[in-house]
Order: structure tokens, then sequence, then C-alpha cells
């Protein structure tokens, strides 16, 4: 693959896709809700609201990030040493966006609004489970991410396989863990 395909290929391709951005979406409105039932705002409801929303689930999303490609380095950059600086150029816009999501909404963690609990813990050890096993199964980087798997040509049956395994049970897994950092006990 070379830079001009990855030029060509279709906006829904690229990463966050439709898909992705729709769920980010859709749990930033949500949690917006509950922190407006959390937390007395005096001025611009629902724009703070957002915004804390926005930088809670971006805290909880990139951690699981961190997860996924730490486990996806440990599988692959044995074969595809050449990928290592990708590696760690995610795995530092993963920290860096960690840290400075904590340094706007950290307050927020640290009064109780979201929570890692005992079930945050087993929504973790779930995802690393699922993701131990899809890596594990994957004989190429294609499998855990359709739209990689698009660029590079696969069959449709591959890209809806790797679509709704990787991606569609990856995304319920991340649901699941953004659920448990904000359920009140």
């Amino acid at each position: 693959m070379n830079f001009e395909s990855i030029v060509r290929s279709p906006w829904f391709y690229s990463s966050p896709g439709p898909i992705s951005l729709a769920y980010y979406g859709t749990i930033t409105i949500v949690g917006a809700y509950l922190l407006t039932q959390r937390i007395q705002y005096k001025k611009r409801k629902w724009l703070l609201a957002l915004t804390d929303s926005f930088f809670l689930n971006g805290f909880i999303i990139l951690s699981g990030d961190l997860i996924w490609i730490g486990i996806c380095a440990v599988r692959f950059l044995p074969s595809y040493p050449d990928s290592l600086f990708q590696v760690v150029s995610v795995l530092g816009r993963d920290v860096v966006g960690m840290v400075l999501c904590y340094f706007l909404v950290g307050n927020l963690i640290k009064k109780g609004i979201i929570k890692f609990g005992k079930n945050t813990l087993y929504a973790y050890l779930l995802l690393i489970g699922f993701l131990l096993v899809d890596f594990g199964m994957a004989a190429n980087p294609t499998w855990t991410d359709w739209t990689y798997a698009v660029r590079q040509g696969c069959s449709t049956n591959y890209i809806l396989a790797s679509l709704l395994f990787s991606y569609g049970i990856g995304k319920v897994l991340s649901a699941l863990l953004v659920y448990t950092w904000w359920k009140k006990d």
C-alpha cells in the first residue's frame, strides 16, 4: 500500500468512520444529558455539559484504544517492524489525549461524576479478553480494522466479517466500558 491509495480512498473508509462518529456523538449527547442531571451549571448548561461529556468520554475511549494499540503492537509488530513509528505515534496520541482530557475534566472524575468501580474493572478485563481472541485469530491487521481491509482490497465477505466481528463487538464492549464508568451505584 502506498500513500496515493490512502489519499484516493473515500472519506468514509478513514478512521474514525461514520459509524464511529455516530457512536461518539451518541455517547457525548447521552453523557451531556446525565451531566445536566448531576451538575448544576450556572450558564450555557448544554454547551458546558456537551464539552464536559466529550472529554469525559474521550478519557474512557482513549483508555480502551490504548489497550487496543498495545495488544496490536504485541501481535503484529514482530511481523511488521517498519510500523514501529506508527505504533509509537498512536500510543503517544492516546496518552497525550488522556492527559489532556484529565486536565480538562479531572475535577469531575475526582468528584465521582464518573467512577472506576468493580464493574468497570470487569468491563476492561472483558475488553482485553476479546482483543486477545480477536488479535489471536487475525492472520494480519486487515481482520482487526475493516477500513484497513477495504483499503487493502479484501473481499466483501471478509470486510463484512471484520466489520461485524472485530468492529461490532469492539464497539459493544466499548459502550459497556462507557456505561460502567457512568453508572451510578
